[in-house]
Order: structure tokens, then sequence, then C-alpha cells
């Protein structure tokens, strides 16, 4: 045996052993990994679960929406890893947000009704709001400031005439509030 066959054979071996070395070092980060997706996969599911159990407890017994900070205080989380949870419940169909609003957060196997009823309540304290200072604000208006349709804002000043709560009258700009 010669030295270039020794040499030779040496390297072979050299970059076998290399090559075993960083597949398995491959698979045993790909089990890592593997693992990790799959607790983190199951802690994200208990959380989504934790936070919707508390706003439908909440719901329930104080007939009110929580706040994303009463949440997180709640579920010892950040802010804003209770927004991305909850858009992930909102993803999935299981709750409903009003944009840019405080206490928006709504079950999504409420009623109609129900939903009707609050987006009516909505309007009307915009009304009390606005009016206070002698404004009468357009259908529009209250549409931009309530995050609303048009046709939800028409529905709700039905909803509130049925209720004479608010009167309406000729013109664009024809509600009256009625006192009680």
């Amino acid at each position: 045996m010669n030295i270039n066959s020794s040499l030779g054979e040496f390297f072979r071996l050299k970059h076998k052993w290399i090559c075993y070395q960083e597949f398995a070092i491959n698979e045993l980060l790909n089990t890592l990994l593997e693992r990790s997706d799959n607790t983190l996969m199951g802690k994200q599911q208990e959380q989504v679960e934790t936070i919707y159990t508390y706003i439908k407890d909440r719901m329930e017994t104080q007939q009110g929406s929580p706040t994303l900070r009463e949440i997180a205080d709640h579920s010892n989380l950040s802010v804003g890893s209770v927004g991305r949870i909850l858009s992930i419940l909102e993803a999935q169909g299981r709750i409903t947000r009003t944009p840019y609003k405080s206490r928006s957060i709504r079950l999504a196997e409420q009623s109609d009704e129900q939903l009707k009823n609050e987006q009516a309540e909505l309007v009307y304290d915009f009304l009390v709001k606005e009016m206070r200072w002698g404004d009468v604000p357009s259908q529009q208006e209250i549409a931009e400031g309530c995050f609303l349709s048009r046709a939800e804002v028409r529905a709700s000043l039905l909803w509130l005439e049925a209720q004479q709560r608010i009167e309406r009258v000729d013109g664009q700009r024809n509600i009256r509030l009625i006192a009680r």
C-alpha cells in the first residue's frame, strides 16, 4: 500500500464521517423543530381556548365585553399576544370585533337581534354625544363615527324610533332626541 492510496482512503473515510455527522445533526434538528412546533401549537391552542372561555364567562356573568388589557391581565399575556389570539378567534369565526372600538368583542353565537340592539345603542350614544353640542349628525357621519354601514345606521334609527327614543322629521339632519 503506497502513501497516495492511504491518503486517499483517509480522506474518503473523513468525508464519509463528516457527511454522517451532518446527516445526524440535521435529523436531530428536524426532530427538535417538530417537537417544538407541536408544543407551541398545543400551547397556543390552549391559550386560545382559555381566552375564549374567559370572554364567554365574562359576557354571561357581567353582560359586557372585556377590554384587551383585562383579558391580558387575566391570562398573564401581553396585550399584543391577546390581540393575536383574538385575531385567531375571529378567523375561526368564534368572535367578531368592531375596529377602533373598546369592548367590541362579540361571541359569534349571539343572535342577530342582540347585534342590532347593540348597534342601535351605539348609534344612540353617538347621537347623545354629538347633539349635546347642538350638532345633528347626518347618517353618513353617524356611520363613520360608529364604524357601521349606512344600512346598519338606518336600521338602528328605525329601531330607536320604534322605541320612542328619537324622532325623525323632514330634512337631511332629521333626528331629535325624545326626553324621557
